[in-house]
């Protein structure tokens, strides 16, 4: 309801993404070895039309494997945020890999892995 509310005031949300960096490759340790995973950055903006000049910004990471098992692909919304931190630093891609195995090792089942023992 303070949805719709803000809706009428404000205008509807508006969300702009665009492309920051890469695609570059990750390496994610696996209890079947090692998988490479290719990752891209992503600027997402999100503002009111009516808002003023008031903005919100955030960083995703989208991933994807060229495994020829498509249980272990990416599923549409799987992007892993990132701290603005990690990419000033320069290390979004390395905190996308912890991220992605820690995610792996909740879901397993989601990503066609082998339950942990």
């Amino acid at each position: 309801m303070i949805a719709r509310l803000l809706d009428r005031l404000w205008g509807p949300v508006e969300t702009r993404r665009e492309l920051h960096d890469g695609p570059t490759y990750g390496w994610i340790h696996t209890n079947d070895g090692v998988t490479q995973v290719l990752l891209t950055l992503y600027r997402v903006t999100s503002r009111r039309p009516r808002g003023g000049r008031r903005q919100v910004t955030s960083w995703e990471v989208e991933w994807e494997t060229d495994l020829a098992t498509e249980t272990f692909a990416p599923i549409k919304g799987d992007a892993l945020p990132v701290s603005e931190d990690a990419v000033r630093w320069g290390t979004w891609d390395i905190l996308a890999c912890v991220l992605l195995r820690h995610e792996m090792s909740l879901n397993p089942a989601r990503y066609g892995l082998p339950e942990a023992a």
